[in-house]
């Protein structure tokens, strides 16, 4: 085959001249403000951190520092290809003639392969915060009847299924999802989510992870059946019985699910569809249920609930009529007689990815991944089973028929369906469906029993990793786990809480892969504070072996694999920004951090050379230390709490020696308590109590919301003070009793400054900012950019020269217009970009400004001084001087 060579300044231009096309349909949440596409990564989440500059081309992600100047750069990166890839791939996207050994050629305008006589919608899934209330009406059909929701398993919503009833038998139903057209308009179309579509209850099934689950057709029918069965989670499918192989079900693995089709013969049809598909989607049980045999033509639940069947009616005709379908090995092998191979006593393959295979070996108990190509290769062969089972199973004339072998990898892999990465398991503390696990890298303690890690029946995979050191021990009894939590009060902390919230994190940061939320915790002091000694004689000596201990240069490369499937707490010691390089870094590591909080958070994806994807599902507690706490953004205030400890002492002898006896008796009540086997036996208590713990973190979260005003912050504070609360108690909590408790505790220093608007926060920053300013006198002094705006608009009554004030304002970009009583300040001078170059307003600030309530933009530039003429936003004086 002869290499394709491509004019990559052919492709270039040619995807230039319909750029804001191209940009949406690689990144439907993206929007186009002025000449730049903005969306949040290259993963095409929502967001502004990724910049596309439709004219030129340049792109940036100022949260990952990836960048590129072409739209063949972007292509490449946004599908993690090879350039030389990438260009043939655009090229073939845009129309143009690539023949292999010859270069693009581009003779000016662009004619899309498909002409499009109509502007071309793109849903936007999931529907973004702030969009559009769809209104359920239709031109033709009238008001709707009905309507259901479709939500991610994140609750989030995807969009809507509508019914219309237009009188006797006749019915209309159609899909309604908020899109975006090719010109930047965003509206409600009926129009079908984008396939694979999703089931309908996403969020119940990610809500109810043991319950079984019915699989009915149609929204109607799926409402009716969830009324009648409760213990059940219900689900259907959009789009009808033709729609059946459009539809998404991998969500349905290792679940118990029964199929109930519809009393006809589509019914019927779409039933065994469903089954098919159940069967490659690894289902664990699957049982196919049968209408009763006097129902009319086309009975459904719905119908079973108008005539008044109760839950217990519905239970027992599952009971009495739903038939076991068996499912076939994934290791089987198909279409010959001859006898499959006996391959599960030495791995099992767990599924494909592209041209990418996963098989768990039982001789290393870790997961391989080979690509298609690597299979035919005798050494992979190897290292998933001994030579003699390949001579036995596959005889050839040199030992190994290679061919027949790896047709029946091949095939077993394709069976097992599509690998799913999140089912990977490494070391720490796990919810395993109402099991408490400890996962120690060579065994796993499961409800208190030790067994391998093979042993346990799960839909997760234990991997094998490095054995941690764990003997079975005694739990801590009440009395020691509450003098723990003494001890860590016992600190001369600036906040009375912080003590609590510490012993909370301890707690938890062990069993962090059992947590809905995973709280991240930050010690601060002054030099000589006893940060450090907190950390490594504390926290350290409480979370014992199963820690991930790093400091200072530490990259996030670096920890993320190091990490990589673990559930094991991380203690970050000195954790400083001593120069914009180091605050870049630990900027990526608290971004980590705030990947690991939510257990329905976002996968971490990162190309690799060889032009596949590696994923990361970070699962991990932080705590880190140092003298300035780097935690700027709310994403990260509300994630991270900072807890400070008083400076050293600097007072009276006699507060001193006080202060001094008082360390004294810390460290002996530390000595006593945190032994060899405190660690293990910390653990221990917590492990047992992971089911309560679980339980009472809902509460405390609930409650602690409604108090701080944050669901977010409810979640941070709530899930450490039922960490807190476990040493105290192993009994399930009282929400009255917790309000009680968050009431007398003092949050003040734990409601984020972050939780101001975005655009006051701004502001703030730029009238606080100090600049050297020289008096009429001739003195030079530090003033505030807020004083000078106050001198300039006269209304500081000190008698100071307004023109003087004036005339420095407009020498940083701003200045004030007294008629209009408004600010003016500059979209784009350059004494602006220095004061805002390292927040997070560092371009783009008036867009942030515009927010501000009453203020507007110049309609013509203005002069800020020679040279110096620019747009500007108008912000009220109102806002600023009192």
């Amino acid at each position: 085959m002869g290499k394709i060579s491509v004019d990559f300044g052919a492709v270039n231009r040619a995807a230039l001249a319909r750029y804001s096309d191209l940009l949406f349909e690689w990144f439907p949440s993206g929007h186009l403000q002025g000449k730049e596409f903005r969306l949040g990564n290259l993963k095409g989440d929502p967001g502004k951190s990724l910049s596309i500059n439709v004219s030129t081309g340049r792109w940036a992600d100022f949260a990952t520092g990836d960048s590129g100047g072409d739209p063949i750069s972007l292509y490449a990166a946004r599908f993690s290809i090879e350039q030389n890839e990438a260009a043939q791939r655009l090229a073939e996207e845009l129309g143009l003639n690539v023949n292999r050994g010859r270069s693009v050629k581009f003779s000016g305008t662009v004619t899309p392969i498909r002409e499009r006589q109509k502007a071309k919608w793109m849903p936007i899934v999931p529907v973004p915060d702030g969009a559009p209330t769809p209104k359920f009406e239709h031109y033709r059909y009238g008001t709707a009847t009905e309507t259901w929701a479709y939500r991610s398993p994140e609750g989030r919503l995807l969009g809507h299924i509508v019914r219309f009833d237009r009188g006797g038998a006749k019915k209309e139903i159609l899909p309604l999802t908020l899109c975006r057209a090719e010109n930047c308009r965003v509206m409600w179309r009926w129009k079908s989510f984008p396939k694979p579509r999703p089931l309908f209850c996403l969020d119940q099934l990610a809500a109810q992870p043991s319950a079984k689950v019915l699989i009915v057709e149609g929204e109607k029918t799926a409402s009716a059946a969830q009324r009648l069965l409760p213990a059940f989670v219900v689900v259907t499918w959009p789009g009808g019985c033709k729609a059946v192989r459009d539809a998404d079900f991998s969500p349905l693995y290792q679940r118990d699910t029964f199929v109930w089709p519809d009393n006809d013969q589509p019914g019927q049809d779409a039933a065994r569809k469903v089954v098919q598909i159940l069967k490659r989607t690894g289902a664990r049980s699957i049982s196919l249920v049968n209408p009763p045999d006097d129902a009319c033509d086309g009975w459904d639940l719905a119908d079973a609930e108008v005539e008044g069947w109760g839950t217990v009616r519905v239970e027992e005709h599952i009971r009495d009529t739903a038939r076991h379908l068996d499912l076939e090995p994934a290791n089987q092998r198909l279409g010959s007689g001859n006898s499959d191979p006996d391959a599960t006593k030495h791995f099992r393959a767990l599924g494909y990815d592209h041209d990418r295979f996963h098989f768990l070996t039982s001789r290393g108990c870790q997961v391989l991944t080979f690509s298609g190509r690597l299979l035919r290769d005798r050494s992979t062969l190897l290292m998933l089973a001994p030579l003699d089972y390949w001579t036995e199973s596959f005889p050839g004339q040199r030992g190994i028929d290679m061919d027949k072998a790896v047709d029946w990898l091949f095939e077993v892999g394709f069976k097992a369906g599509v690998f799913d990465p999140k089912r990977l398991r490494g070391r720490g503390g796990w919810w395993d469906k109402g099991r408490a696990v400890l996962h120690l890298g060579s065994r796993l303690v499961v409800d208190g029993k030790t067994c391998s890690l093979t042993e346990i029946e799960s839909g997760y995979i234990y991997e094998a990793g490095r054995a941690l050191h764990y003997a079975p021990v005694t739990p801590l009894s009440d009395d020691e786990a509450q003098t723990f939590l003494e001890l860590c009060d016992m600190l001369r902390w600036e906040r009375s809480i912080s003590g609590l919230l510490l012993a909370g994190w301890c707690v938890l940061a062990p069993i962090s892969g059992a947590l809905c939320w995973r709280p991240h915790i930050w010690i601060t002091s002054p030099s000589g504070a006893g940060k450090s000694w907190v950390m490594d004689n504390i926290i350290r000596r409480a979370v014992g072996e199963l820690a991930i201990v790093v400091q200072s240069k530490t990259t996030e490369a670096g920890l993320r694999q190091e990490i990589q499937g673990d559930a094991r707490p991380v203690l970050f010691d000195e954790a400083e920004g001593e120069d914009q390089r180091s605050r870049e870094r630990m900027q990526t590591v608290i971004e980590l951090a705030r990947a690991s909080s939510s257990e329905g958070g976002a996968e971490i994806i990162k190309g690799t050379s060889s032009g596949n994807v590696k994923r990361y599902l970070a699962r991990s507690c932080f705590a880190f230390s140092s003298i300035n706490v780097l935690v700027r953004h709310f994403a990260d205030e509300s994630r991270i709490t900072v807890l400070s400890l008083l400076p050293p002492d600097d007072g009276s002898e006699e507060l001193i020696r006080a202060n001094s006896e008082h360390f004294a008796k810390l460290k002996n009540r530390l000595e006593e308590l945190l032994t060899a086997d405190f660690a293990s036996r910390l653990l221990a208590r917590s492990v047992a109590n992971m089911s309560i713990i679980r339980t009472n973190a809902q509460v405390f979260c609930g409650v602690a919301a409604e108090y701080l005003g944050s669901r977010r912050l409810g979640d941070q504070i709530g899930t450490l003070l039922a960490g807190a609360h476990s040493l105290q108690s192993r009994a399930q909590v009282n929400p009255e009793k917790v309000r009680e408790m968050i009431a007398r505790l003092d949050f003040s220093e734990y409601v984020p400054r972050s939780e101001e608007l975005d655009e006051r926060r701004l502001m703030s920053t730029l009238l606080e900012h100090m600049i050297r300013f020289q008096e009429a006198s001739g003195l030079a002094c530090d003033r505030a950019i807020g004083e000078l705006v106050v001198a300039a608009a006269g209304d500081s009554g000190s008698g100071e020269s307004d023109e003087l004030a004036d005339a420095h304002l407009r020498r940083l970009g701003m200045r004030v217009e007294k008629p209009t009583r408004n600010l003016l300040v500059s979209n784009s001078h350059s004494a602006i970009a220095r004061i805002l170059k390292e927040t997070p307003w560092a371009k783009g600030w008036s867009r942030a400004l515009k927010r501000l309530p009453g203020a507007t933009t110049t309609k013509n530039p203005t002069w800020f001084g020679p040279g110096a003429k620019h747009r500007a936003v108008c912000v009220p004086l109102s806002l600023i001087t009192f």
